[in-house]
């Protein structure tokens, strides 16, 4: 190794320490974040982007929406520095990949054009198709404050699963940063902004002798040598500005400087090489979607993100499957993950059927549950019809699977219990959907129309001023409130 090789691994070695430690601070405040709530038993609003989604939603404006949108216009001039330095998950994705390091495992990235495209369906699932489900009528208000830090984000082992997920098995399976390259939805938006930066990583090719350790040392991804090869800069918006090529090219040929936006450089063909045929495209793009379907609220625990993991794992699986020939049980490693993968999709199948049986029935009783909540049919009007029946077998076995979906079973067996009479059973299962989806407004609103129709005003008043205002059953709740308010008077 020559005296400059040498120069330039020491210096990259000081800047991934140093990035490290910005990346382990991160980590940290988070922490502290979480005590100051548990110490204080209030704090401010998670500072996440999938917070913003709120304002989407409900016009709400909070910590989230404000650090989402800081750092996407900080990225507009910097390029993608937040993913490198600043994100959580990345920091797993990081450790992740030095231990497998350690352990002398390489995982051997896949270079997909398809699976580009689920980042981008992501954000418009996350943040504009729930434009089109919010209430027109609500006005813009802040939420500064949470005195329930854990409101919008799933349990503890949820959680820590996702973090594994997407922080560790995915990494081994697909190689470093592929979750944030194949699945985040933040990524889509920090990669679009990336693309007119002007932050960029340029060369000076004075200097540059082509030996390629940028490409090599580049932690996410990027062909660095391809691109600054054609363009003289690098315009692949994966970049994550880690400046991991900048810190090891031992000609210091590379910098970080202003230049051109990435959708003002000449184009000179594909800056990144992607060698697989549209038929293995297909299979990988095709193997996600059977395991996210098959995940994505899956017990009505799997959040979003955890299922856009899980579908990477399905489109490894069946494409080396199918075009690597891996051979069943001919390791420890593929003996496990062929079991899981096995055990965990039956399951999900089996669930999702019954979940399909059940929502089939119970959709054909709208238009009597509806009749009653409008009081157009006494109680005798909703008789155990055979829809009625089917829905409540098919609930009753899907809650056999002791956390599959509790909330939404809960709801069909509760008008299941009141078609056939049982009042009571139908306040305490519809009251239980409360306790599992707190602020929930949709039952809420029906829970006082109940209580209306029999004609027990204290409680329909108590129901329909709980409604909080930002949800979609606020107004029609206030047409009810008025006319009980005004024969209190």
């Amino acid at each position: 190794m020559s005296f400059k090789q040498k120069a330039a691994e020491a210096r990259r070695r000081v800047h991934s320490r140093r990035r490290a430690l910005v990346l382990f601070a991160v980590q940290v405040l988070i922490i502290l974040h979480i005590v100051h709530f548990y110490l204080t038993g209030s704090t401010v609003g998670p500072l996440e982007p999938s917070e913003s989604a709120a304002f989407i939603r409900s016009k709400e404006i909070n910590p989230g929406l404000i650090f989402f949108s800081g750092a996407i216009l900080f990225t507009l001039i910097f390029g993608r520095f937040f993913c490198g330095w600043g994100c959580h998950i990345l920091a797993l994705q990081d450790a992740s990949a030095w231990l497998l390091k350690k352990m002398h495992i390489r995982a051997r990235p896949i270079r997909s054009r398809a699976l580009l495209v689920v980042p981008v369906l992501a954000f418009f699932w996350m943040f504009v198709v729930p434009f089109f489900g919010r209430a027109n009528d609500s006005e813009i208000h802040t939420k500064w404050l949470t005195n329930n830090f854990w409101e919008t984000f799933p349990g503890p082992f949820v959680s820590i699963l996702t973090l594994f997920i997407a922080g560790g098995y995915v990494v081994f399976l697909l190689g470093n940063k592929a979750y944030c390259r194949y699945a985040c939805p933040y990524g889509a938006a920090f990669g679009a902004a990336d693309s007119l930066a002007v932050g960029k990583i340029t060369v000076d090719n004075s200097l540059c002798e082509g030996c390629m350790q940028c490409t090599k040392n580049c932690s996410s991804g990027v062909l660095v040598h391809d691109e600054i090869k054609k363009h003289g800069v690098v315009v692949d918006s994966n970049c994550m500005k880690t400046l991991d090529c900048v810190a090891g090219c031992p000609q210091q040929a590379l910098k970080f400087e202003f230049s051109a936006p990435s959708i003002f450089q000449p184009s000179s063909g594909n800056s990144s090489l992607y060698p697989l045929s549209w038929k293995k495209e297909i299979t990988l793009i095709l193997g996600f979607l059977a395991g996210f379907l098959a995940t994505y609220d899956l017990f009505g625990e799997i959040p979003f993100l955890l299922a856009l993991g899980l579908g990477l794992i399905t489109a490894y699986g069946l494409y080396h499957f199918i075009y690597r020939r891996v051979k069943l049980f001919n390791s420890v490693f593929k003996s496990i993950f062929v079991t899981f993968a096995f055990l965990l999709f039956f399951h999900a199948a089996s669930v999702r059927f019954c979940e399909f049986n059940r929502d089939s029935a119970f959709d054909s009783t709208f238009s009597a549950r509806m009749n009653y909540l409008r009081g157009d049919s006494f109680m005798g009007g909703i008789v155990e019809s055979e829809s009625f029946s089917k829905a409540k077998k098919w609930a009753t076995i899907a809650q056999s699977f002791s956390y599959a979906g509790e909330a939404r079973n809960s709801y069909v067996l509760a008008w299941s219990e009141l078609a056939e009479g049982n009042v009571e059973q139908f306040v305490k299962l519809l009251e239980r959907v409360v306790e599992l989806r707190p602020k929930f407004g949709e039952i809420m609103f029906q829970l006082g129309l109940h209580y209306l129709r029999v004609e027990d005003v204290k409680q329909a008043q108590n129901w329909l001023e709980a409604i909080p205002f930002n949800d979609s059953r606020y107004k029609d709740a206030q047409d009810f409130l008025e006319p009980l308010k005004n024969s209190n008077q």
